[in-house]
């Protein structure tokens, strides 16, 4: 594995490495308990290799003596037991992106692909798509909504209307967006940072953050 970025906050700490080891690198790195070895126990080779290794990152970010077990919740968001902190988890090609953090919390990492100009009218609304049509752009916009999805974690959310982006703004190393989430009686607001990283756009929403 090489680490392509690494950032410790008060607020939050993420890390994001490039893969390149075979399965058989994690599996003596640390010990996983029941529960999770019955999640696992019916998965691919593709996905035993995804699991553990974003298993392994939060284990780096969590820091702790003795590893939380990572398990799901009832809408297959994952979190830490017997913690307060929150976590989130995200795959792109090799890229492999987790934090940790004390807020309710989402991450998305994206490869920057033209795939994402496809179904840009699936998940912008014909506003979004005023601030721009570039790539980059799309791509960034498709990673902010995914983090928020994510930070969300209840799903049966549309990304094209219920997740509205109202503008983005750069800091020094950074585009910070804000974003509500509108759904029936629900508002929600949330704050995503949002990193270009090595070809790859990497974003994290915060629900009711200041960053």
């Amino acid at each position: 594995m090489s680490l392509i970025i690494e950032k410790r906050e008060d607020k939050f700490s993420f890390i994001v490495w490039e893969i390149d080891e075979d399965l058989s690198f994690f599996l003596d790195k640390f010990k996983i308990c029941d529960l999770e070895k019955q999640e696992i126990s019916n998965f691919s080779e593709h996905r035993l290799f995804e699991w553990w290794s974003s298993r392994y990152l939060l284990y780096l970010l969590e820091n702790e003596d003795k590893r939380s077990c990572v398990l799901k919740d009832g809408y297959g968001k994952p979190y830490l037991q017997n913690s307060s902190k929150n976590i989130s988890i995200s795959h792109s090609g090799k890229k492999i992106a987790a934090v940790i953090s004390k807020e309710v919390i989402g991450i998305d990492i994206q490869n920057i692909s033209p795939k994402v100009d496809l179904i840009k009218n699936k998940f912008l609304s014909a506003r979004e798509l005023e601030s721009g049509e570039e790539l980059e752009l799309l791509n960034l916009m498709w990673t902010v909504k995914e983090a928020v999805y994510k930070a969300y974690g209840k799903k049966k959310l549309s990304f094209k209307e219920s997740i509205v982006i109202n503008g983005f703004k750069r800091s020094e190393d950074a585009i910070i967006s804000e974003v509500i989430i509108e759904k029936n009686n629900i508002k929600i607001k949330y704050q995503v940072v949002s990193y270009n990283i090595e070809k790859a756009i990497l974003s994290i929403a915060f629900e009711n953050a200041s960053i």
